[in-house]
């Protein structure tokens, strides 16, 4: 497999990660797990997804080395 199939497979991969916890955190918040207003949510939601992203993106080139290698 060459390495942009393994980038895209692992996006795919990163992206779903991010949609499942923010899901997650919305049924929490929809079952009064937890008590958080909606601005606060969308607010989360956004550190959620920024930080996944800002993780994929300082790693993926680890992850393509060790398969080049």
């Amino acid at each position: 497999m060459n390495n942009s199939r393994v980038r895209g497979s692992i996006s795919d991969m990163v992206s779903f990660i991010k949609e499942r916890t923010i899901e997650n955190v919305v049924n929490c918040k929809n079952t009064n797990q937890i008590d958080i207003t909606d601005a606060d949510l969308r607010t989360l939601a956004n550190v959620i997804d920024n930080s996944v992203t800002q993780a994929f993106i300082a790693s993926i080139d680890t992850v393509e080395k060790s398969l080049s290698g």
